[in-house]
């Protein structure tokens, strides 16, 4: 009797979880079609379309609503639960090209995978910034380099659906002119398989925003060559992808865009780990370090300012290194070139770079945003435009 009382309830609680959630995916469908007649409607019936309009614009504040009791659950049980697994799976069904999201706009591309949608922007002002550090950097006989990372739409194979933009390429290539305009020394990362966009969409994480390890290797294989060409001694060893194996962590699998859509619809996090592992120390400024040890993966870093060192290396080169969150998979290939890297990432940066360099002192600077809206953190360098 138990039993029969067992099933009547799970039939009853996934009869009551689909009828709650097929009507909001469904009707979410509304919204690119609105957006492309809406102009046509006005012509014809104003009321009409302030009445669609008003419905329209409530039914995005009570998705925005929800998005922020999904996002303070997760925050509190750091778990995803079988409703979010389930939503998951029925957009997965209704093959859903968009994924409603607070704070970013979520798109489905042709292989299946989710993308960020960039919008518009002009990062003049940021560029100036960026040009302005390195001139200040020169004066002071500290080489720079700067190293744009791609977005996950392909600049030479954009996988988008149709009905969506994306102006993350326009905007990098606006950025990267106002650079060379100024002299500013750049390695245009989405270069790296321009004849081979299947490389670049297999390289990045289906549901998530940032590039696989695999693919920070062939970045750090052109910083590499760059550096070598500037007189830094950097063993062709680290650049040899026979040197790394391959290693899967199913704990830390990311899934920043498909946070809605639950676990099972991710993938695991993949590192390469050099197979002669180097001796290194990990630690903070002013603080003792708290890791001592053989290379290990992940690297045990702090979020923000982190210092490495490394024992086995055959320079005694000291680097400053910036980044976005896309430093996350190209700083351990880093840390095999030199014996001193200082890591400062942006994203959770408080402080000002310029007089982080100012302690530091490096032999060299390098920074790493990606080819889409992080430009911003060009605000914290410390540098004030003349």
């Amino acid at each position: 009797m138990t039993s029969l009382k067992f099933r009547i309830l799970s039939c009853f609680f996934i009869g009551s979880t689909f009828l709650i959630f097929f009507p909001a995916l469904w009707f979410s469908g509304e919204e690119l079609f609105y957006w492309h007649v809406k102009d046509e409607l006005a012509k014809e019936k104003p009321a009409e379309t302030e009445i669609i309009a008003y419905f329209s614009v409530l039914k995005q504040e009570l998705i925005k609503k929800l998005d922020s009791l999904i996002d303070s659950s997760l925050q509190i049980t750091d778990s995803f639960n079988g409703c979010i697994a389930l939503h998951g799976y029925c957009v997965h069904i209704l093959d859903k090209q968009i994924i409603h999201d607070a704070n970013m706009k979520i798109a489905r591309q042709k292989n299946d995978s989710l993308t960020m949608i960039t919008l518009k922007c002009d990062y003049s002002k940021e560029a100036q910034t960026m040009a302005a550090f390195h001139k200040k950097l020169k004066n002071q006989n500290i080489p720079f380099v700067f190293l744009l990372a791609p977005h996950k739409v392909s600049k030479y194979q954009p996988l988008l659906p149709p009905g969506f933009k994306d102006f993350s390429n326009e905007n990098s290539d606006n950025y990267l002119q106002i650079l060379a305009e100024n002299n500013v020394p750049y390695i245009d990362l989405r270069d790296i398989f321009k004849n081979d966009p299947e490389s670049h969409d297999r390289m990045f994480y289906k549901m998530d925003s940032h590039w696989t390890s695999e693919y920070g290797f062939h970045a750090f294989c052109q910083l590499a060559e760059y550096l070598r060409e500037h007189g830094i001694e950097i063993p062709q060893e680290i650049t040899d992808r026979n040197a790394y194996s391959v290693t899967f962590r199913s704990d830390l699998w990311k899934n920043d865009l498909g946070k809605r859509l639950g676990k099972n619809i991710g993938n695991p996090t993949l590192f390469l780990v050099p197979e002669r592992k180097p001796n290194i120390r990990i630690g903070t400024p002013g603080h003792d370090f708290h890791f001592v040890g053989t290379y290990s993966v992940p690297l045990k870093t702090h979020p923000s300012d982190t210092v490495f060192i490394n024992e086995d290396s055959q320079n005694r080169k000291k680097i400053l290194f910036f980044s976005d969150s896309f430093g996350d998979a190209f700083v351990g290939f880093l840390l095999l070139s030199c014996n001193h890297l200082e890591w400062c990432r942006m994203n959770e940066f408080s402080g000002n770079l310029w007089e982080r360099i100012q302690e530091v002192q490096p032999d060299y600077v390098i920074g790493l945003f990606t080819a889409r809206d992080t430009y911003g953190h060009c605000r914290k360098f410390g540098i004030v435009l003349e």
